[in-house]
């Protein structure tokens, strides 16, 4: 849909007001949030990072909805979604696969292996 990657992105905000006066010598040190946001980063530039938290088609256009501004200073880490989860899929399959292989009888896995050849090439070799 859009050239746009799917991103997480961990950065610090600000802490909300508490609203109430206080005496300093009550005040406890206070520490930057840790927030995790998930969208489409459709800006990535010095100043801002901007995920889209809704795209859809328009045409030859593309909307976007639930925009969300980061300071880029303040984002800790940026990681691709898409990339990771076809990376997890990819090394579960592998370690399946070789688990289910390693459980098998040097005979059964000639014989899945054979299977294999005639479906695809039509012989039993």
């Amino acid at each position: 849909m859009s050239d746009c990657p799917l991103v997480m992105v961990t950065w610090l905000d600000s802490r909300q007001t508490d609203g109430a006066w206080q005496w300093i010598s009550q005040f406890e040190k206070m520490v930057p949030v840790e927030v995790v946001s998930v969208g489409w980063l459709i800006q990535d530039d010095d100043q801002l990072k901007v995920l889209a938290q809704s795209m859809a088609p328009d045409g030859d256009n593309v909307q976007t909805a639930g925009r969300k501004a980061i300071p880029t200073n303040c984002v800790t880490k940026i990681e691709t979604l898409i990339e990771k989860v076809v990376r997890a899929k990819d090394e579960s399959r592998a370690k399946g696969g070789h688990a289910r292989a390693a459980s098998l009888s040097p005979e059964r896995r000639k014989d899945i292996a054979r299977q294999a050849a005639k479906a695809r090439w039509g012989t039993s070799n």
